[in-house]
């Protein structure tokens, strides 16, 4: 017993790292980093052309920069709303943030040689088509939803309307097959291709990749973990949906300590940042 715990926390995060990571929006802003500078290269060949090693450099330190600053926004997070406004907000920011290092690193610290017409070229052909690979990247992925997992929705088709608008928003894409009644007044009923007792059947047949399951009040705790096993059995993905408690106004979120998933509500701010200039603001106004 203690050595199963003991593997299972080794091991753990390590087969989920990086889950709800959208590669292909990563793939997209790495293409068109590299279009923005064969752009730039056919306008300023001629005065690039003895140090193309070092504008090549440079340009790929900036992606890296302008990368990781998105990655902060949570940009790449496939379960981000994409929303346009937000969208560009956070793409300006974070080439905001690139282009000051880079250029801090060029003509402060470094010897300040760097061809000033290629790199603004660079900035403004980078910005642009880093505008055009978000939109893109929405496009690609909601156009792949016949390569996307296969889904089954298990409870109530009313419950799921609310969350399948959330998904709608985000990137994450899914092939939904149907949905899986837990109450025998529901079977049959437009919409549904099963009850609950048919779901090894329907796994096989439909050849499911994931299982949604909507935990509510109707769904009791044992029904859960028998379709968990069940999933895990026949190596499907289950996925839970926490929708049992009802908290009013309060804000949750989703984080795991260990190999525990830990579902905290809260109404006061939990951000580290405000709770400090809170904190100052206590402190100097005493």
């Amino acid at each position: 017993m203690y050595g199963n715990e003991c593997k299972g926390e080794w091991n753990m995060g390590k087969h989920n790292k990086g889950a709800s990571t959208n590669i292909v929006y990563i793939a997209c802003d790495c293409v068109f980093f590299m279009l923005a500078f064969l752009v730039c290269l056919l306008f300023s060949f001629d005065t690039v052309g003895d140090s193309l090693l070092k504008y090549l450099v440079t340009c790929l330190v900036f992606m890296l920069v302008y990368m990781l600053a998105v990655k902060d926004t949570r940009l790449y997070n496939l379960t981000t709303f994409f929303y346009l406004d937000r969208v560009i907000r956070c793409i300006s920011k974070s080439f905001l943030i690139a282009t000051f290092l880079i250029t801090v690193l060029l003509y402060y610290v470094g010897d300040g040689t760097f061809d000033v017409a290629f790199y603004t070229k660079f900035l403004l052909f980078t910005y642009i088509f880093l505008l055009c690979s978000s939109v893109i990247m929405r496009t690609l992925l909601k156009r792949g939803r016949d390569m996307a997992s296969r889904t089954l929705m298990i409870g109530g088709k009313e419950h799921f309307e609310r969350f399948m608008t959330y998904m709608e928003k985000s990137n994450t894409e899914i092939r939904l097959l149907g949905f899986v009644s837990v109450k025998a007044e529901d079977k049959g009923k437009e919409g549904y291709i099963g009850s609950v007792d048919e779901l090894e059947t329907l796994i096989r047949d439909q050849a499911v990749d994931q299982v949604y399951i909507m935990h509510r009040k109707s769904l009791s705790v044992e029904q859960v973990q028998e379709v968990i096993s069940l999933c895990m059995t026949m190596g499907v993905t289950a996925r839970i949906i926490m929708d049992s408690y009802r908290a009013g106004f309060a804000q949750s979120y989703v984080s795991s300590v260990g190999t525990y998933p830990v579902v905290t509500y809260h109404t006061v701010s939990l951000n580290k940042r405000d709770k400090f200039i809170k904190r100052c603001v206590d402190i100097f106004g005493s």
